[in-house]
């Protein structure tokens, strides 16, 4: 359905600047229906069925050929997206009608060789709000059959149980969690979660620990990349029992972003689909995968959103408006990055002192094996604690001479015993 398009093409849209609404004509292009938003909301959508069509990013090219009459000229696309097989296709655009910019969002379903095209628009700073009631003003926004929330009221502003943030909430939502500047929020639109992080290790640098005798004590996944290392951090979670089980059915998209942080770092936004409890979910999630050390260790960091498939289009304004309220204390802030360079710095020692204990458990086979094959013994005064090397063979005859004058004097000593 149309309301469950895939959302980075919306996020550029929700940061646009705002202009005031517009008064829309509603003199269609031939083959289109008009929708007004009012008195409901702004803005509008144009909507065509067609017959024929086999390429849906050809019928979002004809869609904005056609419509350039409607607005003072061709749409201008500032983003696309489709499917492998060219079924489905989406484009962020921006356009004027009057000398009144608008930005917008248009839609291309083939099914059964008919094509459905959408041009819903409004001005910048009202589109989030009115996409999904344009949507349901079309017909367009059936589907499971439940009626989804409308649109948030009420804000306020909810400090962290712990001090360590806050985060602005609308009516019937609540924190369900917060520490040390994690927050999970919920509410009828769906669940909010803001600063999870995960320690973990590359399956490489977990088998290096086995061999020195060291116990894993972080999730094993490796970071080749944001998806790979999405999927494996959140199986490995769901393993150790840590989270309510859910399968990830599959990341649909992957778009990086330049990171902020002052750790070298991978960043960027991940669109994914999950299934919890029989219910099919979407996941918009800002995530980012920081490698910490050359031993496997790294840090795995996600914020995002979830609403179940049938509204999460209608949802995403109040979610990422609750998404991006979330702020994390400077306090707190400073305690993560202390936190961090003490863990990387207790890995290092455990990692040397596995070093070390294997070391010295190579040094006493090797010592043994020296005894042994080289025929080298060592004999001790026990008195003056002077020690020198004499050939095997006569070692021990040595050291019972020796002791017929003092008994108990000498001794042999045992190479395995010098190398402690």
């Amino acid at each position: 359905m149309p309301r469950e398009r895939r959302l980075f093409l919306s996020l550029a849209i929700l940061v646009s600047l705002a202009f005031t609404s517009p008064t829309l004509a509603q003199q269609p292009p031939p083959g289109y229906q008009f929708f007004s938003g009012a008195p409901q909301v702004s803005g509008g959508l144009l909507l065509a069925r067609l017959q024929g069509a086999r390429s849906a990013i050809q019928t979002l090219k004809d869609g904005f050929r056609d419509t350039a009459r409607f607005f003072d000229g061709r749409p201008r696309v500032v983003a696309g997206i489709a499917d492998a097989r060219d079924q489905e296709a989406e484009a962020a655009f921006r356009v004027s009608k009057g000398n009144i910019p608008l930005v917008g969002t248009a839609f291309a379903i083939i099914e059964g060789g008919a094509a459905t095209i959408v041009l819903a628009f409004d001005t910048p700073n009202t589109f989030p709000q009115s996409y999904p009631r344009l949507l349901q003003i079309a017909g367009l926004s059936g589907g499971s059959g439940s009626a989804c929330p409308p649109p948030a009221r009420h804000w306020r502003t909810v400090q962290y149980f712990d001090g360590s943030g806050q985060m602005t909430l609308p009516e019937g939502w609540h924190l369900t969690a917060a520490h040390q500047g994690m927050a999970r929020g919920e509410g009828p639109h769906g669940i909010v979660e803001s600063g999870i992080t995960f320690s973990a290790i590359s399956r490489a640098g977990a088998a290096q620990r086995a061999q020195f005798g060291l116990p894993t004590l972080v999730l094993v996944a490796d970071p080749t990349d944001l998806p790979s290392a999405l999927v494996g951090v959140w199986t490995a979670v769901v393993r150790l029992g840590q989270t309510p089980p859910f399968r990830i059915r599959r990341v649909i998209e992957s778009v990086p972003i330049p990171s902020q942080g002052v750790i070298p770092m991978q960043a960027g936004f991940l669109h994914y689909e999950i299934e919890h409890e029989g219910i099919v979910k979407r996941v918009l999630a800002l995530v980012h995968m920081a490698a910490l050390d050359a031993d496997g260790q790294w840090v795995y960091f996600e914020s995002h959103v979830i609403a179940p498939l049938s509204c999460f289009g209608q949802n995403l304004p109040t979610l990422f408006q609750i998404w991006t309220s979330a702020q994390v204390s400077p306090q707190e802030f400073q305690r993560r990055l202390d936190a961090a360079m003490s863990s990387l710095n207790e890995a290092h020692e455990m990692r040397w002192q596995g070093m070390r204990n294997r070391s010295k458990r190579d040094d006493d086979i090797r010592a043994a094996w020296r005894e042994y094959n080289i025929g080298v013994q060592t004999v001790e005064d026990t008195i003056t604690g002077t020690q020198r090397p004499v050939d095997h063979s006569h070692s021990t005859e040595l050291v019972r001479k020796l002791n017929e004058q003092e008994p108990g004097r000498y001794r042999e000593v045992p190479l395995r015993e010098l190398n402690q």
